[in-house]
């Protein structure tokens, strides 16, 4: 039974990787969908806490509105919305996608925020691919945990 207090927010997700009755299931259940392509384009900033990507932008945004709806977070990151060039050892690669750094900042701004109770990383298939993508997940555990280290 789905829980009414909670609110599904799915981001950075591919059309071409998302089942049609997985958007459904979001849809009905009244939670949202950000589509990659609705995210703008990388940054180039390579700072950490100044990134101004789209996506992390977008997510610094939906994170504040949470904070202050006083809503509780679990911060799930699906490594599919990682381009592959990036992060190849997961279940369903692809070409396009969030970069490194994003999901890194991404991570971070997570880990800052004082309602994300949880964080979770999926998707991770070291059959396909270990060391690459099993040091991009941890800096993601890294850079949450710096995150939340400087937490108020």
């Amino acid at each position: 039974m789905f829980n009414q207090d909670l609110h599904l927010i799915e981001f950075a997700s591919q059309g071409q990787q998302c089942a049609a009755a997985h958007v459904d299931y979001v849809l009905d259940h009244n939670g949202e969908i950000f589509w990659l392509s609705e995210l703008g384009s990388p940054s180039d900033s390579r700072c950490l806490r100044n990134n101004r990507s789209g996506s992390v932008e977008r997510l610094r945004h939906i994170l504040k509105q949470c904070t202050r709806e006083q809503s509780r977070v679990f911060f799930s990151f699906d490594v599919d919305s990682i381009r592959a060039s990036d992060c190849p050892g997961v279940s369903c690669s692809s070409p396009i996608g969030l970069t490194a750094h994003e999901a890194l900042c991404m991570c971070y701004e997570a880990g800052k925020c004082p309602v994300v109770d949880l964080m979770d990383i999926s998707e991770f298939n070291p059959r396909v691919e270990l060391t690459i993508t099993g040091r991009l997940i941890v800096n993601m555990i890294y850079h949450f945990l710096v995150g939340y280290a400087e937490r108020p």
